[in-house]
């Protein structure tokens, strides 16, 4: 799931750009429609998951910004060392995101 963020360190840049702009910094209309688009399919992605009881929780939002956050930080790792082996942890820390939010608790 991750790698697809996370492949190119040019595109992890910008793709967490846009989502966590630097405070103060006015990013253009073009990667903030596409942060808000983007966000809006998640949330949809998670709400749908909850109605279906696929998901735990009460609302697609919340999930999408709990799932942001671990890209945040997954985007982070990528950019700042060649040692986060990409496709290994980011499976792992995809399987544990999607354990804790699965309504059964398995995988």
């Amino acid at each position: 799931m991750f790698q697809h963020f996370t492949k190119n360190k040019v595109r992890a840049f910008l793709i967490r750009l846009g989502i966590f702009p630097p405070e103060g910094i006015s990013i253009s209309h073009e990667l903030l429609d596409v942060h808000n688009e983007l966000n809006e399919e998640v949330t949809t992605l998670f709400q749908r998951g909850i109605d279906i009881e696929l998901f735990r929780g009460e609302s697609g939002e919340d999930l999408a910004q709990a799932f942001f956050c671990l890209l945040n930080g997954c985007l982070l790792m990528a950019l700042c060392t060649n040692e986060f082996e990409r496709e290994a942890d980011s499976s792992y820390v995809w399987e544990t995101f999607y354990h804790g939010i699965s309504k059964t608790g398995e995988m």
